[in-house]
Parts: C-alpha cells; structure tokens; sequence
C-alpha cells in the first residue's frame, strides 16, 4: 500500500518533471521566420510543385541555422507591403530586393545584407517593332508595360510627365503577354527570369527581343527592418555574406540558370 505522502511526492516529482520536458521543447523549437518576396513570378516564385528560388533560399537559410530558425516563404504584393512597412512597428524580411526599389539609397530606413545576386535589367520589345534602347530618353513617347506597384527609378520623372506612358498589369507574364500582343511598346524584364519565360510562356520566344544595350544592372539583397530581434538580423547578415562563393548555394543558381549572375 503506497502512503499519501509517498503518492504526493510521486506526483510533485512527475509534475517537476513534465515542466522541464515542456521548456526543453520550447526551448528547442526554432524561432519562426517569414521570408517575404512581392515577386510572383519564376524563378522566385513558382505555381507548380517544383522549388522556387525563394524556397531554396528560406530552406538554406534553416538549415544552415542549426535549427535556430525556420524560414517560410511569404508571397505579398507589393502594394500590401507598401502599405504594411507604413507601420511604425513593422517586422520584415524581404528577399531579391535593392534599396532604389524602396527609397532607401543610403541605407538608413532598412538593414541590408551583403548582394546576394547579381542583376541585368533588360529592355524588351516586339519583334515586329524593335526598339534600340540608347538610355531612358530614347523611351519618350512610347508605352511601358509595368507590373502594378513596382518602381522604376530612372523613368518615374519621365511617366509623372506624361513623356512615357505606362501601362499597369497585376504580374511580368501579364506584362509579358501585352507585348506579345503588342498592346505595349516596351517592357523591362530581369535576365534571371529569361530561361523559365522561354520555356513557359507562349509567344515569347518568337516575338519578344531585347535591346543589346541593357537598362541597368544591380544586385540584389535581403532587406531587414530595423524592428527584428537581434539575433536574426545578426544571422541572416552572416549567413548571406559571401553567399555567393557557397557550392550549395552556386548548385541552386545553376539549376536556375542564373550561374553568371552569382557576385
């Protein structure tokens, strides 16, 4: 026969012994990320079941963090995003982007890793109406396809005149689709997005081309907002540093086909 005493001992012992289960698993449970992109189009977002780019870069970043963090993929568009780093509190971790693309040239509003691509803009056009781009002057007077709420820096003062018309559509294959069909005159569209487009999208291997003088080059970073813990903007700043020198990292973009545009 077990005592009362013996029986309260037992269960105080359990009762100490669950708790410290309890904190060891919430201890060790990786902190939660979101690795948030506006891009809704391949290579760094992709509708079917094959990896995005953005996913191989939230699984790199988990993995390599020893199960500290996990980072999941967050598609918002740009718009909303606008809307949402307004905030005073805002939390963020945004992938592909460059500081023009968010008014932040001198890097004081957001925290910005190391370039973890490199990026060629180039000008597109139909075929059937080529155009020589020889710099943003060489634009007036024609219509630019856009996708809603992304920001072109070298050409606003130019649309804000009226001296280049822009045409908004909700994503770079509807952009894409008006040139084809020529509904546009000209559409920018980024190299790493070429060899998924070619495959993909009909029409545009024969009908769109591209001006030999590029618009712009550019890297691309992860942004962190000023708001995050310390711990992760201090990781994602350490683990992205000379991403592009990582064999892991270098197998991705080949198989994105965006090997020449790893700094």
């Amino acid at each position: 026969m077990i005592h009362s005493r013996g029986l309260q001992n037992f269960g105080f012992c359990l009762l100490i012994w669950i708790c410290l289960f309890i904190q060891g698993t919430a201890a060790s449970a990786p902190i939660d990320v979101p690795l948030i992109t506006y891009y809704d189009y391949p290579p760094f977002t992709l509708q079917n079941a094959s990896k995005s780019l953005t996913q191989e870069l939230a699984e790199y970043l988990s993995q390599a963090s020893n199960g500290r963090f996990h980072f999941s993929v967050k598609v918002i568009p740009k718009g909303r995003l606008d809307v949402m780093m307004e905030k005073p509190d805002w939390k963020g971790v945004i992938a592909w982007i460059n500081p023009k693309f968010v008014h932040d040239e001198a890097k004081t509003r957001y925290l910005w890793t190391a370039a973890i691509m490199n990026e060629i803009d180039l000008v597109a056009s139909n075929k059937e109406a080529p155009h020589d781009y020889k710099g943003p002057e060489s634009l007036r007077g024609l219509k630019l396809g856009a996708v809603l709420n992304q920001r072109y820096a070298d050409v606003e003062d130019m649309i804000a005149k009226g001296a280049l018309i822009r045409t908004n559509a909700r994503s770079q294959e509807n952009v894409l689709n008006m040139l084809i069909h020529r509904r546009v005159d000209v559409a920018f569209v980024s190299k790493s997005t070429l060899s998924w487009f070619r495959i993909h999208l009909k029409g545009f291997e024969q009908k769109v081309g591209f001006s030999p003088v590029p618009r712009n080059t550019f890297t691309r970073h992860v942004m962190l907002s000023r708001t995050l813990p310390p711990d992760v903007v201090d990781y994602v700043t350490k683990t992205t540093n000379g991403l592009g020198s990582q064999a892991q990292w270098q197998d991705i973009m080949n198989r994105f086909h965006i090997k020449d545009q790893i700094p």
